[in-house]
């Protein structure tokens, strides 16, 4: 496990995987102290593979939304993709992003930006990025959708990773139909929609969704 995130960041993979560690401790989130490790691990080469995919597609100009610690960000710019920048609201973030940023050597542009207040003049060829977009447990579809909306209107390419709100089977269902109705409903704006899996722990499913034009 973390094999990619190795591959892309060499000595600085465990760094990555301290930063994640330390920011969910701050933010009471952690989980027990036997599982902190593998599961803040499993989380970064997550994202890694998340930038790999999209890095597949060589998109022009890339904005990740709600970016967090804009772990996929990092990794295309490791992969020589530099041509673009990160939005996120919550100013917490913005300490460990600068870290991330002094220790890595990569000057990733990131905003304190809201996305509903958000009404940029982005390039031809531009890929959102949304990982898990959530506001709190009752908005997650609207704001899944928001997303959707503000792609197809503008054109852009988008890389959705769909929020879990519970690994119970009646929300498992819940979210099945979710991911496959957005694939459906950008396949009939003209999208080529592609999918990759994510997962590189077992009982731990993540599919992103890719949509190009």
């Amino acid at each position: 496990m973390g094999a990619q995130t190795q591959e892309v960041f060499g000595r600085d993979a465990d760094f990555l995987i301290q930063i994640y560690i330390e920011h969910n401790r701050n933010r009471g989130n952690a989980p027990p102290p036997e599982l902190e490790y593998l599961l803040s691990k499993y989380s970064v080469e997550r994202d890694v593979r998340l930038g790999r995919a999209i890095a597949q597609h060589n998109p022009r100009y890339f904005v990740e939304v709600g970016c967090g610690l804009a772990i996929p960000s990092f990794t295309l710019m490791k992969m020589g993709i530099n041509s673009g920048e990160g939005i996120d609201r919550n100013p917490d973030w913005f300490q460990y992003l600068e870290r991330m940023k002094s220790k890595l050597g990569l000057d990733l542009n990131v905003r304190l930006e809201d996305f509903y207040e958000w009404d940029p003049d982005l390039p031809e060829g531009t890929f959102i990025i949304a990982e898990e977009p959530w506001e709190n447990q009752n908005r997650v579809k609207n704001l899944e959708e928001d997303i959707l909306r503000f792609v197809i209107e503008r054109g852009l390419n988008l890389a959705l990773l769909p929020t879990r709100n519970s690994v119970e089977r009646s929300q498992k269902a819940e979210y099945e139909k979710r991911f496959q109705g957005y694939i459906e409903r950008l396949g009939s704006e003209g999208y080529d929609v592609t999918t990759a899996d994510l997962s590189d722990l077992e009982g731990f499913d993540y599919t992103v969704i890719i949509a190009t034009k």
